[in-house]
């Protein structure tokens, strides 16, 4: 099979800064499975620096590490290609840039005579530096702190002709010096500053202490700020697709979530936009809505709306109204799920002037679709019906980087991963008055009936703080699925309903976070009152599992989770209560077990039933590492289970199709002219074994459509093979093809020896169609809209996800939890069948809003449409290399 330096590699990446002889050094980490053991193990990457090579060494003798060859150092493949490429491609931020850098440096020219030194933090590539040489500038700074990335960024410079213009200087903004700046700064001062520190919430990525330190130590108190100010927005919306974010209608999160609002199908705007805040980053810039200000005001200010004092942050949404049902048609308040926040840009400090960007969903400003920045999202209780209003308080905390909000009211809260939250909302009645409002000092997410329970929730979602972990937890949809996929195993296995065989049934939950533990100890527990089960949750990283939460519904005997220490102490630890439920359903002790490579000894005896979902809070929500890890730790844990046990689930399919990604597939195009500047030293960094394929169409073909165009009309087609690992619910999509079986991984058997290496091989119809093919769907579809025919006509990239199975068909169709978003054109055109969803009560087509698991993206940009077109099938290859515990993906046209 094809070699790792020839192939796709699946990379999980991190980066680790260490003190060395008073210098800070960057250490590339990459994320490898234990095969043995399961878990995750970080390898150092070879190549950081020269002693991190030889401790990379040292540890690929142990673990069968291989040589990177032409692979890119991982700060320049996963932590860049996955965000940079839709960056780069947004062409109106880069022309709005351009307009307001010659601006800005014009006039600093005609005031002082000279032209200016500019300081550019987070310079990427080094775009906006040369931008700002290119129209004047006498000199740039590109601070860059990624060590990989500023690589990069002094090849783009050397590139188009700026070395000796342009200094990257390769460590974060804290860490810069006057003295870094005195070969061409005045006292070692820049004259401008330029940035694009932003996120979705505005603030995340520090751009509050990051300007207030530059100018302090290293910018001139007047320089210029581009951009010079931002200004924050929130309105309230319904969709019933948020529910998914709540447990029985208390929201999981107080922080800001990052989300395409298209995706929250369907939605309705329940109130009018209101400003939340207001950033002056240019001395001479005002704070929008406090009238003007004296040329002499201090950089960096943060202004939210309410003023000071006990009203600071408080804004009072009006809630649109709407005609009744009943007889009267008596008007009602529509109810508000969600606050969507974004931001609208300045990038000159003339409050007049025209240069402004702004995150809002492209529908509202009707701005070409960008994948760079989502909106923002904060969860609200469900229960704003009949209210006028809602009040919500937003808070910063740590330094101006974090923001938060909550709606003030009271609710309930209760832990039930199998209830419809739509449907606990209906019964929840609206409080009949608003209680006071929190002092500016405190940060409540509510103020609940029960305030611990709200502590618990907030505790244990911020551990595991993915859209679509919280979407497994509060979807409803997904808890009940797993019910029924444990209950067939449990009827498989030949073990008796609601109860297991021997006096104590032990059952395993192999992965982190309890999910699978919780929902069985609310649903499965033993009928016999006078028996207990103990769930065991697997956790050897010791994170936060929602076991803590089973007190919350006492109903079925569940006691609250332990952690077990070594074996001397475990006795302080064993947990004993009989029938807490009050029903004579038994008593279920959940306890935690963190392996044995931490002195923990197993003393449960066999295990009686298997569960897990892969959740491994490490892997980030990457799916076919996720499913991997799990295969690995069925057969690590193969000692201590029975060999009649119940496995959940019996396997593993991962599946591909074609599918169709209209808004994606120009973000994530190949990168090579921008604004007039060369950067394919950035597309071969990110994407090292791709080579170009065509600048143009001087052979009278029409292009393809993804190419990545640089403002002179001219068509691109370039080599994109990199994998992406996307949550695809967000985006407009639509199948291609049937979905096929790329391997499956048989977790009712762990007794064989792996394989150094398993090669799965399939292959993908290819039927060129570029008018979407029934993909036009209708409302609630999940943005299955409209899309077009991708390259060549036969769609944008392969998709690649994993379906969790239980059942063989012997006994009743099996219960499938899929790992894809179908939407209802889909299953229109192929059958439910022909998607793997199952059948009957538990076969889940997708409603729209967020989706419980991601999906890995391989483009199709890499190969031509003419290519394409010729050819009547991909031959798709997975390469599961068990020894170095990862994966390879390759994709071939052929007639």
């Amino acid at each position: 099979m094809a070699s790792l330096d020839e192939t796709d590699v699946d990379t999980l990446v991190g980066a680790e800064v260490e003190a060395e002889d008073g210098h800070v050094r960057q250490i590339m980490l990459e994320a490898r499975l234990a095969p043995s053991t399961g878990g995750v193990q970080w390898v150092l990457w070879p190549g950081s620096t020269p002693a991190a090579k030889q401790q990379a060494q040292e540890h690929g003798q142990e673990l069968g590490a291989w040589t990177p060859g032409t692979r890119a150092d991982p700060a320049t493949t996963q932590l860049v290609a996955g965000w940079y490429p839709p960056m780069l491609t947004d062409h109106l931020r880069a022309e709005l840039y351009e307009q307001a850098i010659h601006t800005a440096v014009g006039a600093f020219q005609e005031k002082h005579g000279r032209a200016p030194v500019v300081l550019d933090i987070g310079a990427g590539c080094g775009l906006l530096s040369m931008l700002a040489v290119r129209h004047g500038a006498a000199h740039a700074y590109a601070v860059e702190q990624f060590a990989g990335l500023a690589t990069v960024a002094a090849s783009v410079v050397a590139c188009n002709g700026f070395e000796g213009h342009v200094t990257v200087l390769a460590k974060p903004s804290f860490e810069v010096t006057p003295s870094d700046l005195s070969s061409h700064a005045v006292d070692g001062r820049c004259d401008m500053v330029i940035s694009e520190l932003l996120d979705f919430s505005l603030t995340g990525e520090m751009v509050v202490p990051i300007l207030r330190d530059a100018y302090a130590r290293l910018l001139h108190p007047r320089a210029p700020s581009i951009p010079a100010a931002a200004r924050l927005y929130g309105q309230l919306v319904s969709s019933p697709a948020l529910d998914a974010l709540r447990l029985n209608g208390c929201p999981m999160y107080t922080h800001c979530l990052p989300c395409h609002v298209q995706g929250l199908e369907p939605m309705a705007i329940t109130s009018d936009p209101q400003q939340l805040a207001s950033l002056a980053f240019d001395p001479c810039a005002p704070l929008r809505g406090d009238g003007p200000h004296p040329s002499s005001q201090q950089p960096v200010r943060v202004s939210l709306v309410g003023g000071g004092g006990e009203d600071a942050g408080h804004v009072r949404f009006e809630q649109h109204q709407h005609e009744g049902g009943g007889d009267g048609d008596a008007e009602e308040q529509d109810a508000s799920d969600g606050m969507v926040v974004w931001w609208e840009l300045s990038l000159l400090a003339d409050d007049a002037s025209s240069l402004v960007y702004s995150s809002a969903p492209a529908a509202t400003t009707g701005q070409p679709f960008q994948d760079h920045w989502a909106q923002g999202l904060f969860v609200l209780p469900r229960c704003t019906v009949g209210h006028a209003g809602v009040t919500v308080r937003i808070w910063l905390e740590d330094e101006a980087t974090t923001l938060r909000a909550a709606a003030i009211t009271d609710l309930p809260t209760t832990m039930d991963m199998t209830t419809d939250t739509t449907e606990v909302a209906k019964r929840t009645p609206a409080p009949t008055t608003t209680p006071p409002a929190p002092s500016p000092d405190t940060t409540p997410a509510l103020a609940p009936a029960d305030e611990a329970k709200a502590l618990l929730v907030s505790s244990v979602l911020h551990t595991h703080a993915t859209v679509e972990r919280a979407a497994a937890y509060g979807s409803g949809v997904y808890g009940r699925i797993w019910v029924a996929a444990m209950e067939r195993s449990r009827r498989d296995a030949g073990l008796p309903a609601g109860g297991l065989e021997g006096a104590n049934g032990i059952v395993l939950d192999m992965c982190e976070g309890g999910a699978c533990g919780l929902l069985y100890a609310q649903h499965l527990a033993c009928p016999d009152p006078k028996r207990s089960r103990t769930i065991v949750v697997y956790d050897a990283k010791q994170h936060v599992t929602v076991c803590p939460l089973a007190h919350l519904d006492t109903r079925h005997g569940v006691h609250q989770a332990t952690h077990v220490g070594n074996t001397s102490s475990s006795s302080n630890n064993d947990t004993s209560v009989c029938d807490s439920g009050g029903d004579g359903r038994g008593v279920v002790n959940v306890q935690w077990w963190r392996g044995a490579d931490h002195g923990d000894a197993w003393r449960w005896g066999q295990v009686q039933h298997v569960v897990g979902d892969t959740f491994a809070y490490q892997l980030k929500n990457r799916p076919i590492l996720a499913a991997l890890n799990l295969y690995y730790l069925r057969r690590a844990f193969s000692p201590a289970i029975s060999p009649s046990a119940a496995i959940t689930p019996h396997r593993i399919c991962i599946r591909a199709a074609l599918v169709r990604l209209p808004d994606l597939s120009f973000s994530h195009a190949a990168i090579t002219t921008i604004c007039g500047l060369d950067h394919t030293p950035l597309e071969r960094a990110m994407r090292p074994h791709v080579a170009a394929a065509t600048v143009g169409n001087d052979d009278g073909d029409d292009g393809d459509g993804a190419g990545s165009g640089d403002g002179s009309g001219v068509g691109v087609s370039v080599g994109v093979h990199a994998l992406s690992c996307v949550s695809l619910w967000q985006y407009r999509r639509s199948l291609a093809c049937a979905p096929v079986t790329v391997a499956t991984l048989d977790l009712t058997s762990g007794a064989d020896d792996l394989p150094h290496e398993e090669v799965f091989d399939t292959e993908l119809p290819l039927a060129a169609s570029g008018d979407g093919d029934d993909a036009s769907g209708d409302g609630g579809d999940g943005c299955g809209v409209g899309v077009d025919g991708g390259v060549g006509g036969v769609g944008d990239a392969v998709v690649l996800w994993v379906d969790m199975v239980t059942g063989d068909g012997a006994s009743g169709p099996p219960v499938v939890l899929p790992g894809y978003p179908h939407t209802r054109a889909d299953v229109r055109r192929f059958g439910a069948e022909a998607l793997g969803l199952g059948e009957g009560r538990y076969g889940h087509v997708y409603e729209g809003g967020p989706f419980w698991a991601k999906q890995v993206v391989y483009w199709l940009h890499g190969h031509s449409a003419k290519e394409l077109q010729r050819a009547s099938k991909l031959q798709v290859k997975l390469g599961v290399h068990h020894a170095m515990g990862t994966y390879t993906f390759h994709c071939t046209p052929a007639v």
